[in-house]
């Protein structure tokens, strides 16, 4: 039985619909909202159910005052104005609704509506797929709570280019944020309004009109003299066992140049004919290609040091643990620089180039697609700058 329309417009209707056919065993029949959209009819269950008798042809709710009545009404009510905003919102942003569209957003209106809760579960999503890794996904939360700090609520409507520069302000004056930190947090935001945009949940990433400057961060790397004082502690064997495997797995690192994340997933069989062959995790990597990385005699000592007993190449801590770690092992080392996990790989990259000068080779290790990142690693130390000028000062002379 189909009762009249309770909703039309260009896109789509959606009609009141009970089968008198199929009775439950208690004679009583599901109540339906029934959708025509791109060709396609959809039937959702409002969850109420009604013995005949007591269903109102011309009103098109159940018979009844009392309170059970009174709420099942309004369940049928609230079924029929999601669906009427599910359509009105796709009609006012000149968005094409399909079938599945109206689906998922039914059955999660939230996650459509709410940034928050939507980005809340991406993470999670992200997180659980290893498409970001753990410390990564701390950071990004670090962002939801930051914008609930600036506003308790948001949906995907209020999110404009005025509410960004407004949140932005917020961070430089309120919290006090520099601007690293600033256009990191932002950096974030867009991410995930790019991902609803890509998920088609909304049509325009306010970011779009917003240029976000690339802020040039000062990277931490040891000097060849800094890296054999930090190799000469680890020969000696005069640290706790616990600071001694750490400087095992960094050391590994600046002879290797991979990331972080790279080295925890490790496993014996990545070695492979003295080279280790991997394909590098990294959120934004498009074309994921396996690297291969000659291992020199100082790199494949470690290993044989580590002598792990499980698939893992090495028996790696938390990536916080072992930051908080270094920063003991350089104050033994005698070295005064702010020295993380992610220092190895810069340290790797400007020794490689101090070396060799060859940016080409350097790429093709470290894995990136573009050459400029990789040149965000050059470092020409003022010592070299003198012997090259020397070197020019002579050949002018010869």
């Amino acid at each position: 039985m189909l009762i009249k329309n309770k909703i039309e417009t260009q896109m789509a209707t959606s009609r009141i619909y009970i089968d008198e056919k199929k009775k439950t065993s208690k004679g009583r029949v599901t109540i339906y909202c029934l959708i025509h959209i791109d060709n396609k009819t959809i039937k959702i269950n409002t969850g109420v159910s009604v013995a005949l008798e007591r269903w109102d042809k011309e009103k098109e709710r159940i018979k009844g005052t009392d309170k059970n009545t009174i709420d099942e009404n309004m369940i049928i009510d609230k079924c029929l104005s999601v669906i009427n905003e599910i359509f009105v919102r796709y009609r006012l942003q000149h968005r094409v609704l399909t079938a599945d569209l109206l689906l998922k957003e039914y059955n999660n209106p939230t996650l459509y509506i709410d940034f928050y809760a939507y980005m809340d579960k991406k993470i999670l999503e992200r997180v659980r797929t290893k498409e970001i890794g753990a410390v990564s996904g701390t950071h990004q939360r670090v962002l939801l709570n930051k914008l609930k700090k600036f506003k308790s609520s948001l949906s995907f409507a209020e999110i404009d280019m005025k509410f960004i520069i407004a949140f932005r302000n917020w961070c430089r004056i309120t919290e006090n944020n520099s601007v690293n930190t600033i256009q990191k947090t932002l950096g974030y935001f867009r991410a995930y309004l790019n991902i609803a945009k890509r998920e088609e949940i909304i049509s325009v990433n306010p970011f779009d009109n917003i240029q976000l400057k690339r802020i040039d961060v000062q990277r931490v790397y040891l000097t060849e003299i800094q890296l054999n004082k930090l190799t000469d502690l680890y020969k000696s064997g005069e640290i706790a066992d616990n600071l001694q495997k750490t400087v095992r797995h960094f050391l590994f690192m600046c002879y290797t140049g991979i990331r972080i994340s790279d080295f925890k997933r490790l496993k014996r069989d990545n070695v492979q004919e003295n080279t280790l062959k991997f394909i590098p995790h990294k959120t934004n990597s498009k074309k994921r290609l396996e690297l291969h990385i000659p291992l020199i005699e100082q790199a494949k000592k470690l290993i044989h040091d580590e002598s792990s007993e499980s698939d893992f190449l090495f028996d790696s801590i938390t990536e916080q643990k072992m930051n908080e770690q270094l920063k003991s092992i350089m104050a033994i080392a005698g070295i005064k620089k702010a020295v993380t996990n992610h220092s190895a790989r810069h340290t790797f990259a400007s020794l490689f180039l101090e070396k060799t000068s060859d940016i080409a080779t350097l790429q093709k290790i470290l894995g990136h697609s573009d050459i400029k990142e990789t040149m965000l690693y050059v470092h020409i130390s003022n010592k070299k700058i003198d012997n090259q000028m020397t070197n020019f000062g002579n050949l002018l002379n010869s």
